[in-house]
């Protein structure tokens, strides 16, 4: 299901979306976290407490209307949460 909201604000469609269309989200206030976009700075772990998370926080956007995981994105402090910074990231 494509996400108008998620493509405007990323300026592409989710299936054609470059290291540079993420990168921008940074320092952007108007990409929050919201129910179809969440933030982690750091990868996940690939013990089986790192995949059961990951699979909590997939599952948690699959419940709802699909959405989208940026890992390697550190969020700005405050009450909304939006990317104040990119770390390593691959894309894949």
């Amino acid at each position: 299901m494509r996400s108008r909201r998620l493509e405007d604000l990323l300026g592409a469609r989710l299936d054609d979306l470059s290291y540079h269309d993420i990168e921008s989200l940074v320092g952007n206030p108007e990409a929050t976290e919201a129910e179809d976009l969440d933030y982690k700075r750091d990868h996940y772990e690939s013990s089986d407490k790192g995949k059961e998370e990951l699979a909590k926080d997939v599952a948690a956007l699959a419940n709802h209307r699909g959405g989208v995981l940026i890992l390697g994105m550190a969020e700005a402090k405050g009450c909304r949460a939006w990317p104040a910074a990119s770390t390593s990231m691959t894309t894949t």
